[in-house]
């Protein structure tokens, strides 16, 4: 017998969205994922539900270090479509926020599959039929004030110099010359 693939019996479709590009520093965002699971065979045995546990991550473009927005969200289809032609959805809105201390910048925001599994009548692990990690888009993180604008003061001295005078005084027949700025007298 042939192992089952989920492809071969369900047509499922996954997005997440974020609803802002740039976050300022103590503002979250919110992720919001929408999917949608259709039966186009029918499986031998029904599925009653099908849950994906994943984290949002942020890689900093400039130097790849890697944050945790949320660690740890799930998803769950229920009732899930185990009938030819029938279809489940879902949408969840998933907060996210920058820890404390995280370097401002552009990250690159990535979802990562941690649990996949789907109940039969036991639990059964899909997670390696599924994607392990989607990118989710871009968003910037910056200060929540404006970062301070340099001010640049330049002081301008001027100096003025007064050219030597010269004073002539006559008393009791002798020339008297006074030299200013420069003492010479004679």
């Amino acid at each position: 017998m042939a192992a089952l693939s989920v492809t071969d019996y369900f047509k499922v479709s996954f997005d997440v969205t974020l609803d802002k590009t740039t976050v300022k520093q103590g503002e979250s965002l919110t992720a919001t994922a929408t999917g949608s699971a259709v039966c186009i065979a029918k499986l031998p045995l029904d599925i009653s539900s099908a849950t994906a546990t994943s984290r949002i991550i942020a890689i900093n473009q400039a130097d790849g270090s890697k944050v945790t927005l949320n660690p740890s969200y799930s998803v769950t289809i229920s009732p899930f479509p185990n009938k030819i032609g029938e279809e489940s959805h879902i949408a969840t809105n998933i907060p996210l926020s920058f820890p404390s201390g995280s370097p401002f910048g552009t990250y690159t925001v990535k979802g990562e599959l941690i649990d996949a599994y789907v109940i039969v009548i036991i639990q059964l692990d899909v997670k390696s039929y599924l994607p392990t990690s989607q990118n989710i888009g871009n968003v910037t993180y910056e200060p929540n004030t404006p970062p301070p604008t340099t001010t640049t003061t330049t002081t301008t001295t001027t100096t003025t110099t007064i050219p030597p005078t010269t004073t002539t005084t006559t008393a009791d027949n002798y020339d008297v010359v006074y030299h200013y700025n420069n003492h010479d007298s004679r």
